[in-house]
């Protein structure tokens, strides 16, 4: 599953553009009318870097693609690792608990948690070394708003 959004370019550096997502069409047809706002509004207010192999301009409307294994990826590392972590964290402090003189609800509280801070550790630094990544980055795919002119933007040489 692709996901596709549609961005204004605010920023540009070389290869890459910073765009603000726009509401989607789902979110005039969503049946909660709004009570996700304050979440969607904060969301939408932030930059996502993007690559940019078709050479965009400040203020162009734009389409944007998610990859599905960035997707894939951050529902692991925020939600499956972590969670499995937890209950391998629990039943190990709950084991050793008799060893260490310890109530096993302590031990395996402690032991839960504290493999579901070192799964979230990790998941972050494994974040931050995909996010620089071109495979994992969202890319324009084309821009919805013509320039001046009526003319769009020209493909590079290293495009074709």
């Amino acid at each position: 599953m692709t996901v596709v959004q549609c961005a204004r370019v605010e920023r540009i550096v070389p290869g890459r553009a910073f765009v603000r997502l726009e509401t989607g069409e789902a979110c005039a047809a969503c049946v909660s009318h709004g009570s996700c706002r304050p979440i969607s509004r904060r969301l939408m207010d932030r930059l996502v870097e993007v690559s940019d192999p078709i050479g965009v301009r400040q203020g162009d409307r734009v389409e944007i693609r998610f990859p599905e294994g960035s997707l894939w990826i951050g529902v692991l590392l925020a939600l499956a690792i972590p969670g499995a972590a937890m209950v391998a964290g629990a039943a190990a402090g709950w084991s050793l608990a008799p060893g260490l003189g310890w109530s096993a609800t302590a031990a395996a509280a402690t032991g839960g948690f504290s493999a579901l801070a070192v799964a979230f550790g990790a998941g972050l630094l494994v974040h931050r070394a995909k996010v620089r990544s071109d495979r994992y980055l969202p890319k324009i795919t084309r821009t919805l708003t013509t320039r001046p002119h009526g003319t769009l933007p020209m493909a590079r040489e290293s495009d074709i």
